[in-house]
């Protein structure tokens, strides 16, 4: 399935699924607008202004939306009534500037809203902010508090992450690539502690895609050398794979049995989160889209929502094949 937002004219810097109402919300940052389409027949239901929209994240009851942007503001957005409920401004004294893109100061892009109600502030930038040819980067982490209104720096060291965290759906924890006395360390954080816990694994080098399951039980790191590591709850490693060709993504399944990933060659490969080993391939090459396409989000029915070049597109990743496919299709959608 192929959304509308197909012929929006530039990049859509993020989405996230309401498995509640069954629908996608989409980040259109050319026309400050958050778009809702029905993932049930792909309609259009509406739409709410945001200025300079980036990333999407609901609250772990999906009674709220939280929209992060390239200002100095993150809003709250009501999902069934469509309307801003709400918004919280970033102090200017805690802004700074990134050294790793070009022209850019630290904005709040992703929200991660946490099971204790407190919500972690990713301050990155997106390609509309900056030079960087990235969707949406995350260098640093605030918390913020929305009981006292307090803002903290909440990276686990003295330096900028390695990648960008990812959350369990459950709001509980946060999975972290952080920098400490040590080196590069992978990290979770966790809302019953308030902080991060006593448990970590060794970073890999370079260029890194975190990916988190419902519960918090099940993380995956992709490195820059084509292999992913699974790692329990505490960061102990339960399986491997190696590539043969290089990944540009890692999102798990809603029921934790599956970690979806894009190559190069625009395949998303299925592996078994048990194993790690292949189970299934899909072929998802736009002919308007010639790179590898982001994987942001996945529903209870395996269908994996992926961003291009002007649009939001649906892969029915319930049935693939065993095999990797032997072409790159000219177009689908």
């Amino acid at each position: 399935m192929r959304l509308p937002t197909a012929v929006v004219d530039g990049p859509v810097p993020a989405a996230a699924y309401d498995q509640a109402l069954k629908e996608i919300f989409v980040s259109d940052a050319n026309f400050n607008s958050v778009e809702v389409y029905s993932t049930v027949d792909g309609h259009k239901v509406g739409e709410v202004s945001i200025p300079g929209p980036a990333g999407l994240s609901f609250s772990p009851d999906f009674s709220k939306l939280y929209v992060g942007t390239i200002t100095p503001y993150v809003y709250i957005v009501d999902p069934a009534g469509l309307h801003v409920s709400g918004q919280i401004a970033f102090p200017a004294s805690m802004l700074t500037f990134s050294p790793g893109a070009t022209g850019a100061t630290l904005m709040p892009v992703m929200p991660y809203p946490m099971a204790d109600g407190s919500l972690m502030l990713g301050m990155g930038y997106t390609s509309q902010s900056s030079s960087a040819a990235v969707l949406v980067g995350v260098e640093g982490l605030v918390r913020y508090d929305a009981v006292s209104g307090a803002f903290t720096p909440a990276n686990p060291g003295p330096s900028n992450l390695g990648a960008e965290p990812a959350r369990s759906l459950d709001g509980k924890y946060l999975f972290v690539y952080g920098f400490r006395s040590a080196g590069s360390e992978l990290l979770l954080y966790s809302t019953a502690a308030q902080g991060y816990l006593a448990v970590s694994a060794q970073a890999p080098n370079g260029a890194a895609f975190l990916a988190a399951n419902a519960d918090g039980s099940k993380f995956a790191v992709v490195d820059n050398n084509w292999n992913v590591t699974f790692v329990n709850a505490n960061l102990q490693t339960q399986a491997q794979y190696s590539s043969p060709r290089v990944l540009k993504c890692a999102i798990f399944s809603r029921d934790g049995k599956f970690l979806y990933l894009t190559n190069d060659l625009s395949h998303v490969v299925a592996l078994d989160t048990q194993t790690g080993t292949p189970v299934e391939y899909f072929s998802v090459a736009l002919g308007s889209n010639p790179f590898p396409t982001p994987l942001v989000d996945v529903d209870e029915t395996y269908h994996v929502f992926g961003l291009t070049p002007g649009g939001l597109h649906v892969v029915d990743a319930s049935h693939g094949q065993a095999t990797p496919p032997t072409v790159v299709p000219l177009f689908w959608g």
